[in-house]
């Protein structure tokens, strides 16, 4: 597992430029082809396409969906859903970029909710950081992350794109395949419309997107094999450059919610000495898991516990992730909070205080 971290965290960066590099791609080519009639011919960075004639064309009293554009290839290729790949093009790049800002597990980024910000205000500068709450998954332990600003534009572009020009975003009821239990319906972020009603996304439709893009990326090891990129690699490279950047590694720990920590000897300045304390440390973090599922309750549809037992586990997780996360600056874009609606204050600074 070390190795394969040693593997991929290289090439990361390449990674993400293909990723948005497909995304301004795939939705400049879906407005050229929307600015011209069907039938006609258009031009985008050097590539032609003709707009397909479609019988079931919206704007000709058509039954098709608005906004489905198709697109025949001059050299014989097959006809493209050009709104369809701009859709997974975009949803390819919002899942790699949160998932490397956030360092979640895929179950806990596709419950991500409108409903999981939080406000905090420092008791000393009266500054307001915008949190966001990740749901109990593995350890059943509420925590909150720092929003940076890169993370913000991103979650504010997810957040417009679902609401698609309506105030609201939809509820979805979301099927849990551990649990196999189904959510009561909720904004949930990660969602999409398939046909005619909105769909939460899939562990496997999310594998399959990065699948896609490191084919498209053509990512290959040192021996020429192709890589793979898995939900869960994002999350070992961003404790990896987290711990190598100087965050303590029972922090790092407590942000990424990890029962045990085994940071990869290569990537990471280890010694003897800090081997011993990363150790102790392990143990400690260890402790307070149990005492956290002994404790845990089930989160209200909101996504807050409606116990003082939780309340309070969350806050000693946001007051160990709120100011000891990574060096970034804290303060929201305008044009990303205006996306975020209204943000209900966090008690944890009156705790402190």
């Amino acid at each position: 597992m070390h190795q394969r971290t040693r593997e991929l965290a290289p090439v990361l960066p390449a990674l993400i430029e293909a990723a948005d590099a497909g995304r301004r791609r795939a939705s400049g080519l879906l407005h050229a082809a929307a600015a011209v009639a069907a039938g006609e011919t258009f031009e985008f960075d050097g590539v032609q396409g003709h707009r397909s004639v479609l019988a079931g064309d919206p704007t000709k009293k058509g039954i098709n969906r608005p906004g489905v554009i198709y697109a025949d290839d001059p050299d014989g290729r097959p006809r493209r859903n050009l709104a369809l790949a701009e859709d997974n093009a975009f949803w390819t790049w919002a899942i790699v970029e949160v998932l490397r800002h956030t360092g979640v597990r895929i179950e806990e980024m596709l419950e991500f909710t409108h409903r999981a910000f939080v406000a905090y205000t420092l008791p000393g500068t009266g500054e307001v950081i915008p949190l966001m709450q990740v749901a109990p998954s593995k350890t059943d332990r509420e925590r909150l992350l720092v929003v940076s600003p890169e993370l913000a534009d991103v979650l504010a572009a997810i957040i417009a794109r679902v609401r698609g020009g309506n105030q609201r975003i939809p509820l979805v009821s979301r099927y849990d395949g551990t649990d196999r239990l189904h959510s009561p319906p909720l904004p949930f972020l990660f969602q999409r419309w398939w046909g005619l009603s909105p769909h939460c996304f899939t562990h496997h439709y999310v594998r399959v997107l990065l699948d896609n893009l490191v084919e498209t990326a053509s990512l290959t090891a040192n021996d020429g094999t192709p890589l793979r990129f898995t939900p869960h690699d994002f999350r070992r490279i961003f404790a990896t450059e987290a711990v190598a950047a100087g965050l303590p590694i029972h922090i790092a720990a407590k942000i990424s919610a990890t029962r045990r920590w085994p940071p990869p000897r290569s990537t990471s300045r280890s010694t003897t000495r800090t081997s011993s304390s990363t150790t102790a440390g392990s143990s400690r973090v260890d402790a307070s898991y149990a005492r956290a599922r002994n404790t845990a309750n089930p989160p209200t549809p909101s996504g807050m516990s409606s116990s003082a037992t939780s309340r309070s586990a969350r806050s000693s997780s946001a007051s160990a992730a709120a100011p000891t996360a990574l060096p970034v600056s804290t303060n929201m874009p305008a044009s990303a909070a205006r996306f975020f609606g209204p943000i209900r204050p966090s008690s944890i600074g009156s705790r402190r205080s």
